[in-house]
């Protein structure tokens, strides 16, 4: 058993490797200095507290919108480690396409990145329950 792992479910590969990697560098943005696989842990943990305070359910579909980033990651891996289902909408698609990504998702969430926020004319988002920012959550 590869990880020590009893089962082979994300959650538990996550930690486990957040255990074994602990001190060792997870993420960053080129040319910075990347936070270990540790802090990368209890990043994951906080979005997960505030997935729990938004009733996100297993199953329920969250919405990422947001260039590639170390927080698109965090919350990427928060919404799956959780039992959600992540809906990436990929930087670069016309304005139109995401609005009927996000309005067809039946999304509980979105994560949106703020210049996105700010930029992007998107009716679909008035549905939504919860919008988080995506910059600084």
């Amino acid at each position: 058993m590869k990880f020590g792992l009893t089962r082979t479910t994300l959650d538990e590969f996550f930690d486990r490797v957040i255990e074994k990697y602990a001190t060792r560098p997870s993420l960053a943005f080129v040319g910075e200095t990347p936070f270990t696989y540790a802090e990368l842990g209890r990043r994951v943990k906080t979005i997960q507290n505030l997935l729990t305070k938004l009733d996100i359910q297993k199953g329920d579909p969250i919405v990422l919108l947001g260039n590639s980033s170390p927080n698109w990651a965090t919350a990427f891996l928060a919404i799956m480690t959780r039992g959600a289902v992540a809906v990436p909408i990929l930087e670069g698609f016309p304005e139109t396409d995401i609005d009927h990504i996000i309005r067809h998702s039946e999304a509980k969430a979105v994560f949106i990145e703020e210049d996105y926020a700010n930029s992007l004319t998107l009716p679909s988002l008035e549905r939504i329950e919860h919008v988080v920012n995506l910059t600084d959550f």
